[in-house]
């Protein structure tokens, strides 16, 4: 496979990721053109974010994992701009996107965190009178 066309939808994330994590580097260097692209999906991050806090009325969202933390300095002010004013919802409740400082690790925390609550925390479930 070519790095140069590495996209999540060939089963690549590894690739993908290094490839935005070089769109980065570019535009940290002052590219103009890799700084449009990266605000261009820094705002389709945040009409998604805005799509999905209204859809589940969220007051508070978390965006992690592996490409986030390179492309955290670009697409947080963009967030913070964005989210909660391009929709509806800005209006009922204010609506905070904050970065995860979990990294790469998001994925699996949240994993173990969900097996620990099945297997330990009392299941509403379990406490029914037969």
């Amino acid at each position: 496979m070519n790095p140069g066309t590495a996209s999540p939808a060939d089963g690549d994330t590894t690739a993908a990721v290094g490839r935005l994590d070089g769109l980065r580097q570019k535009a940290d260097a002052g590219d103009a053109v890799a700084r449009q692209v990266l605000r261009r999906s820094a705002l389709g991050l945040a009409r998604a974010v805005d799509l999905l806090a209204g859809l589940f009325d969220a007051e508070l969202v978390v965006p992690g994992g592996a490409a986030w933390e390179p492309l955290a300095a670009h697409y947080q002010p963009v967030l913070d701009a964005g989210v909660g004013s391009l929709l509806a919802l800005g209006g009922i409740h204010p609506v905070t996107a904050i970065g995860s400082t979990l990294g790469q690790n998001l994925g699996a925390i949240g994993a173990a965190c969900l097996i620990l609550n099945q297997a330990f925390a009392a299941q509403p479930s379990s406490l029914l009178v037969p």
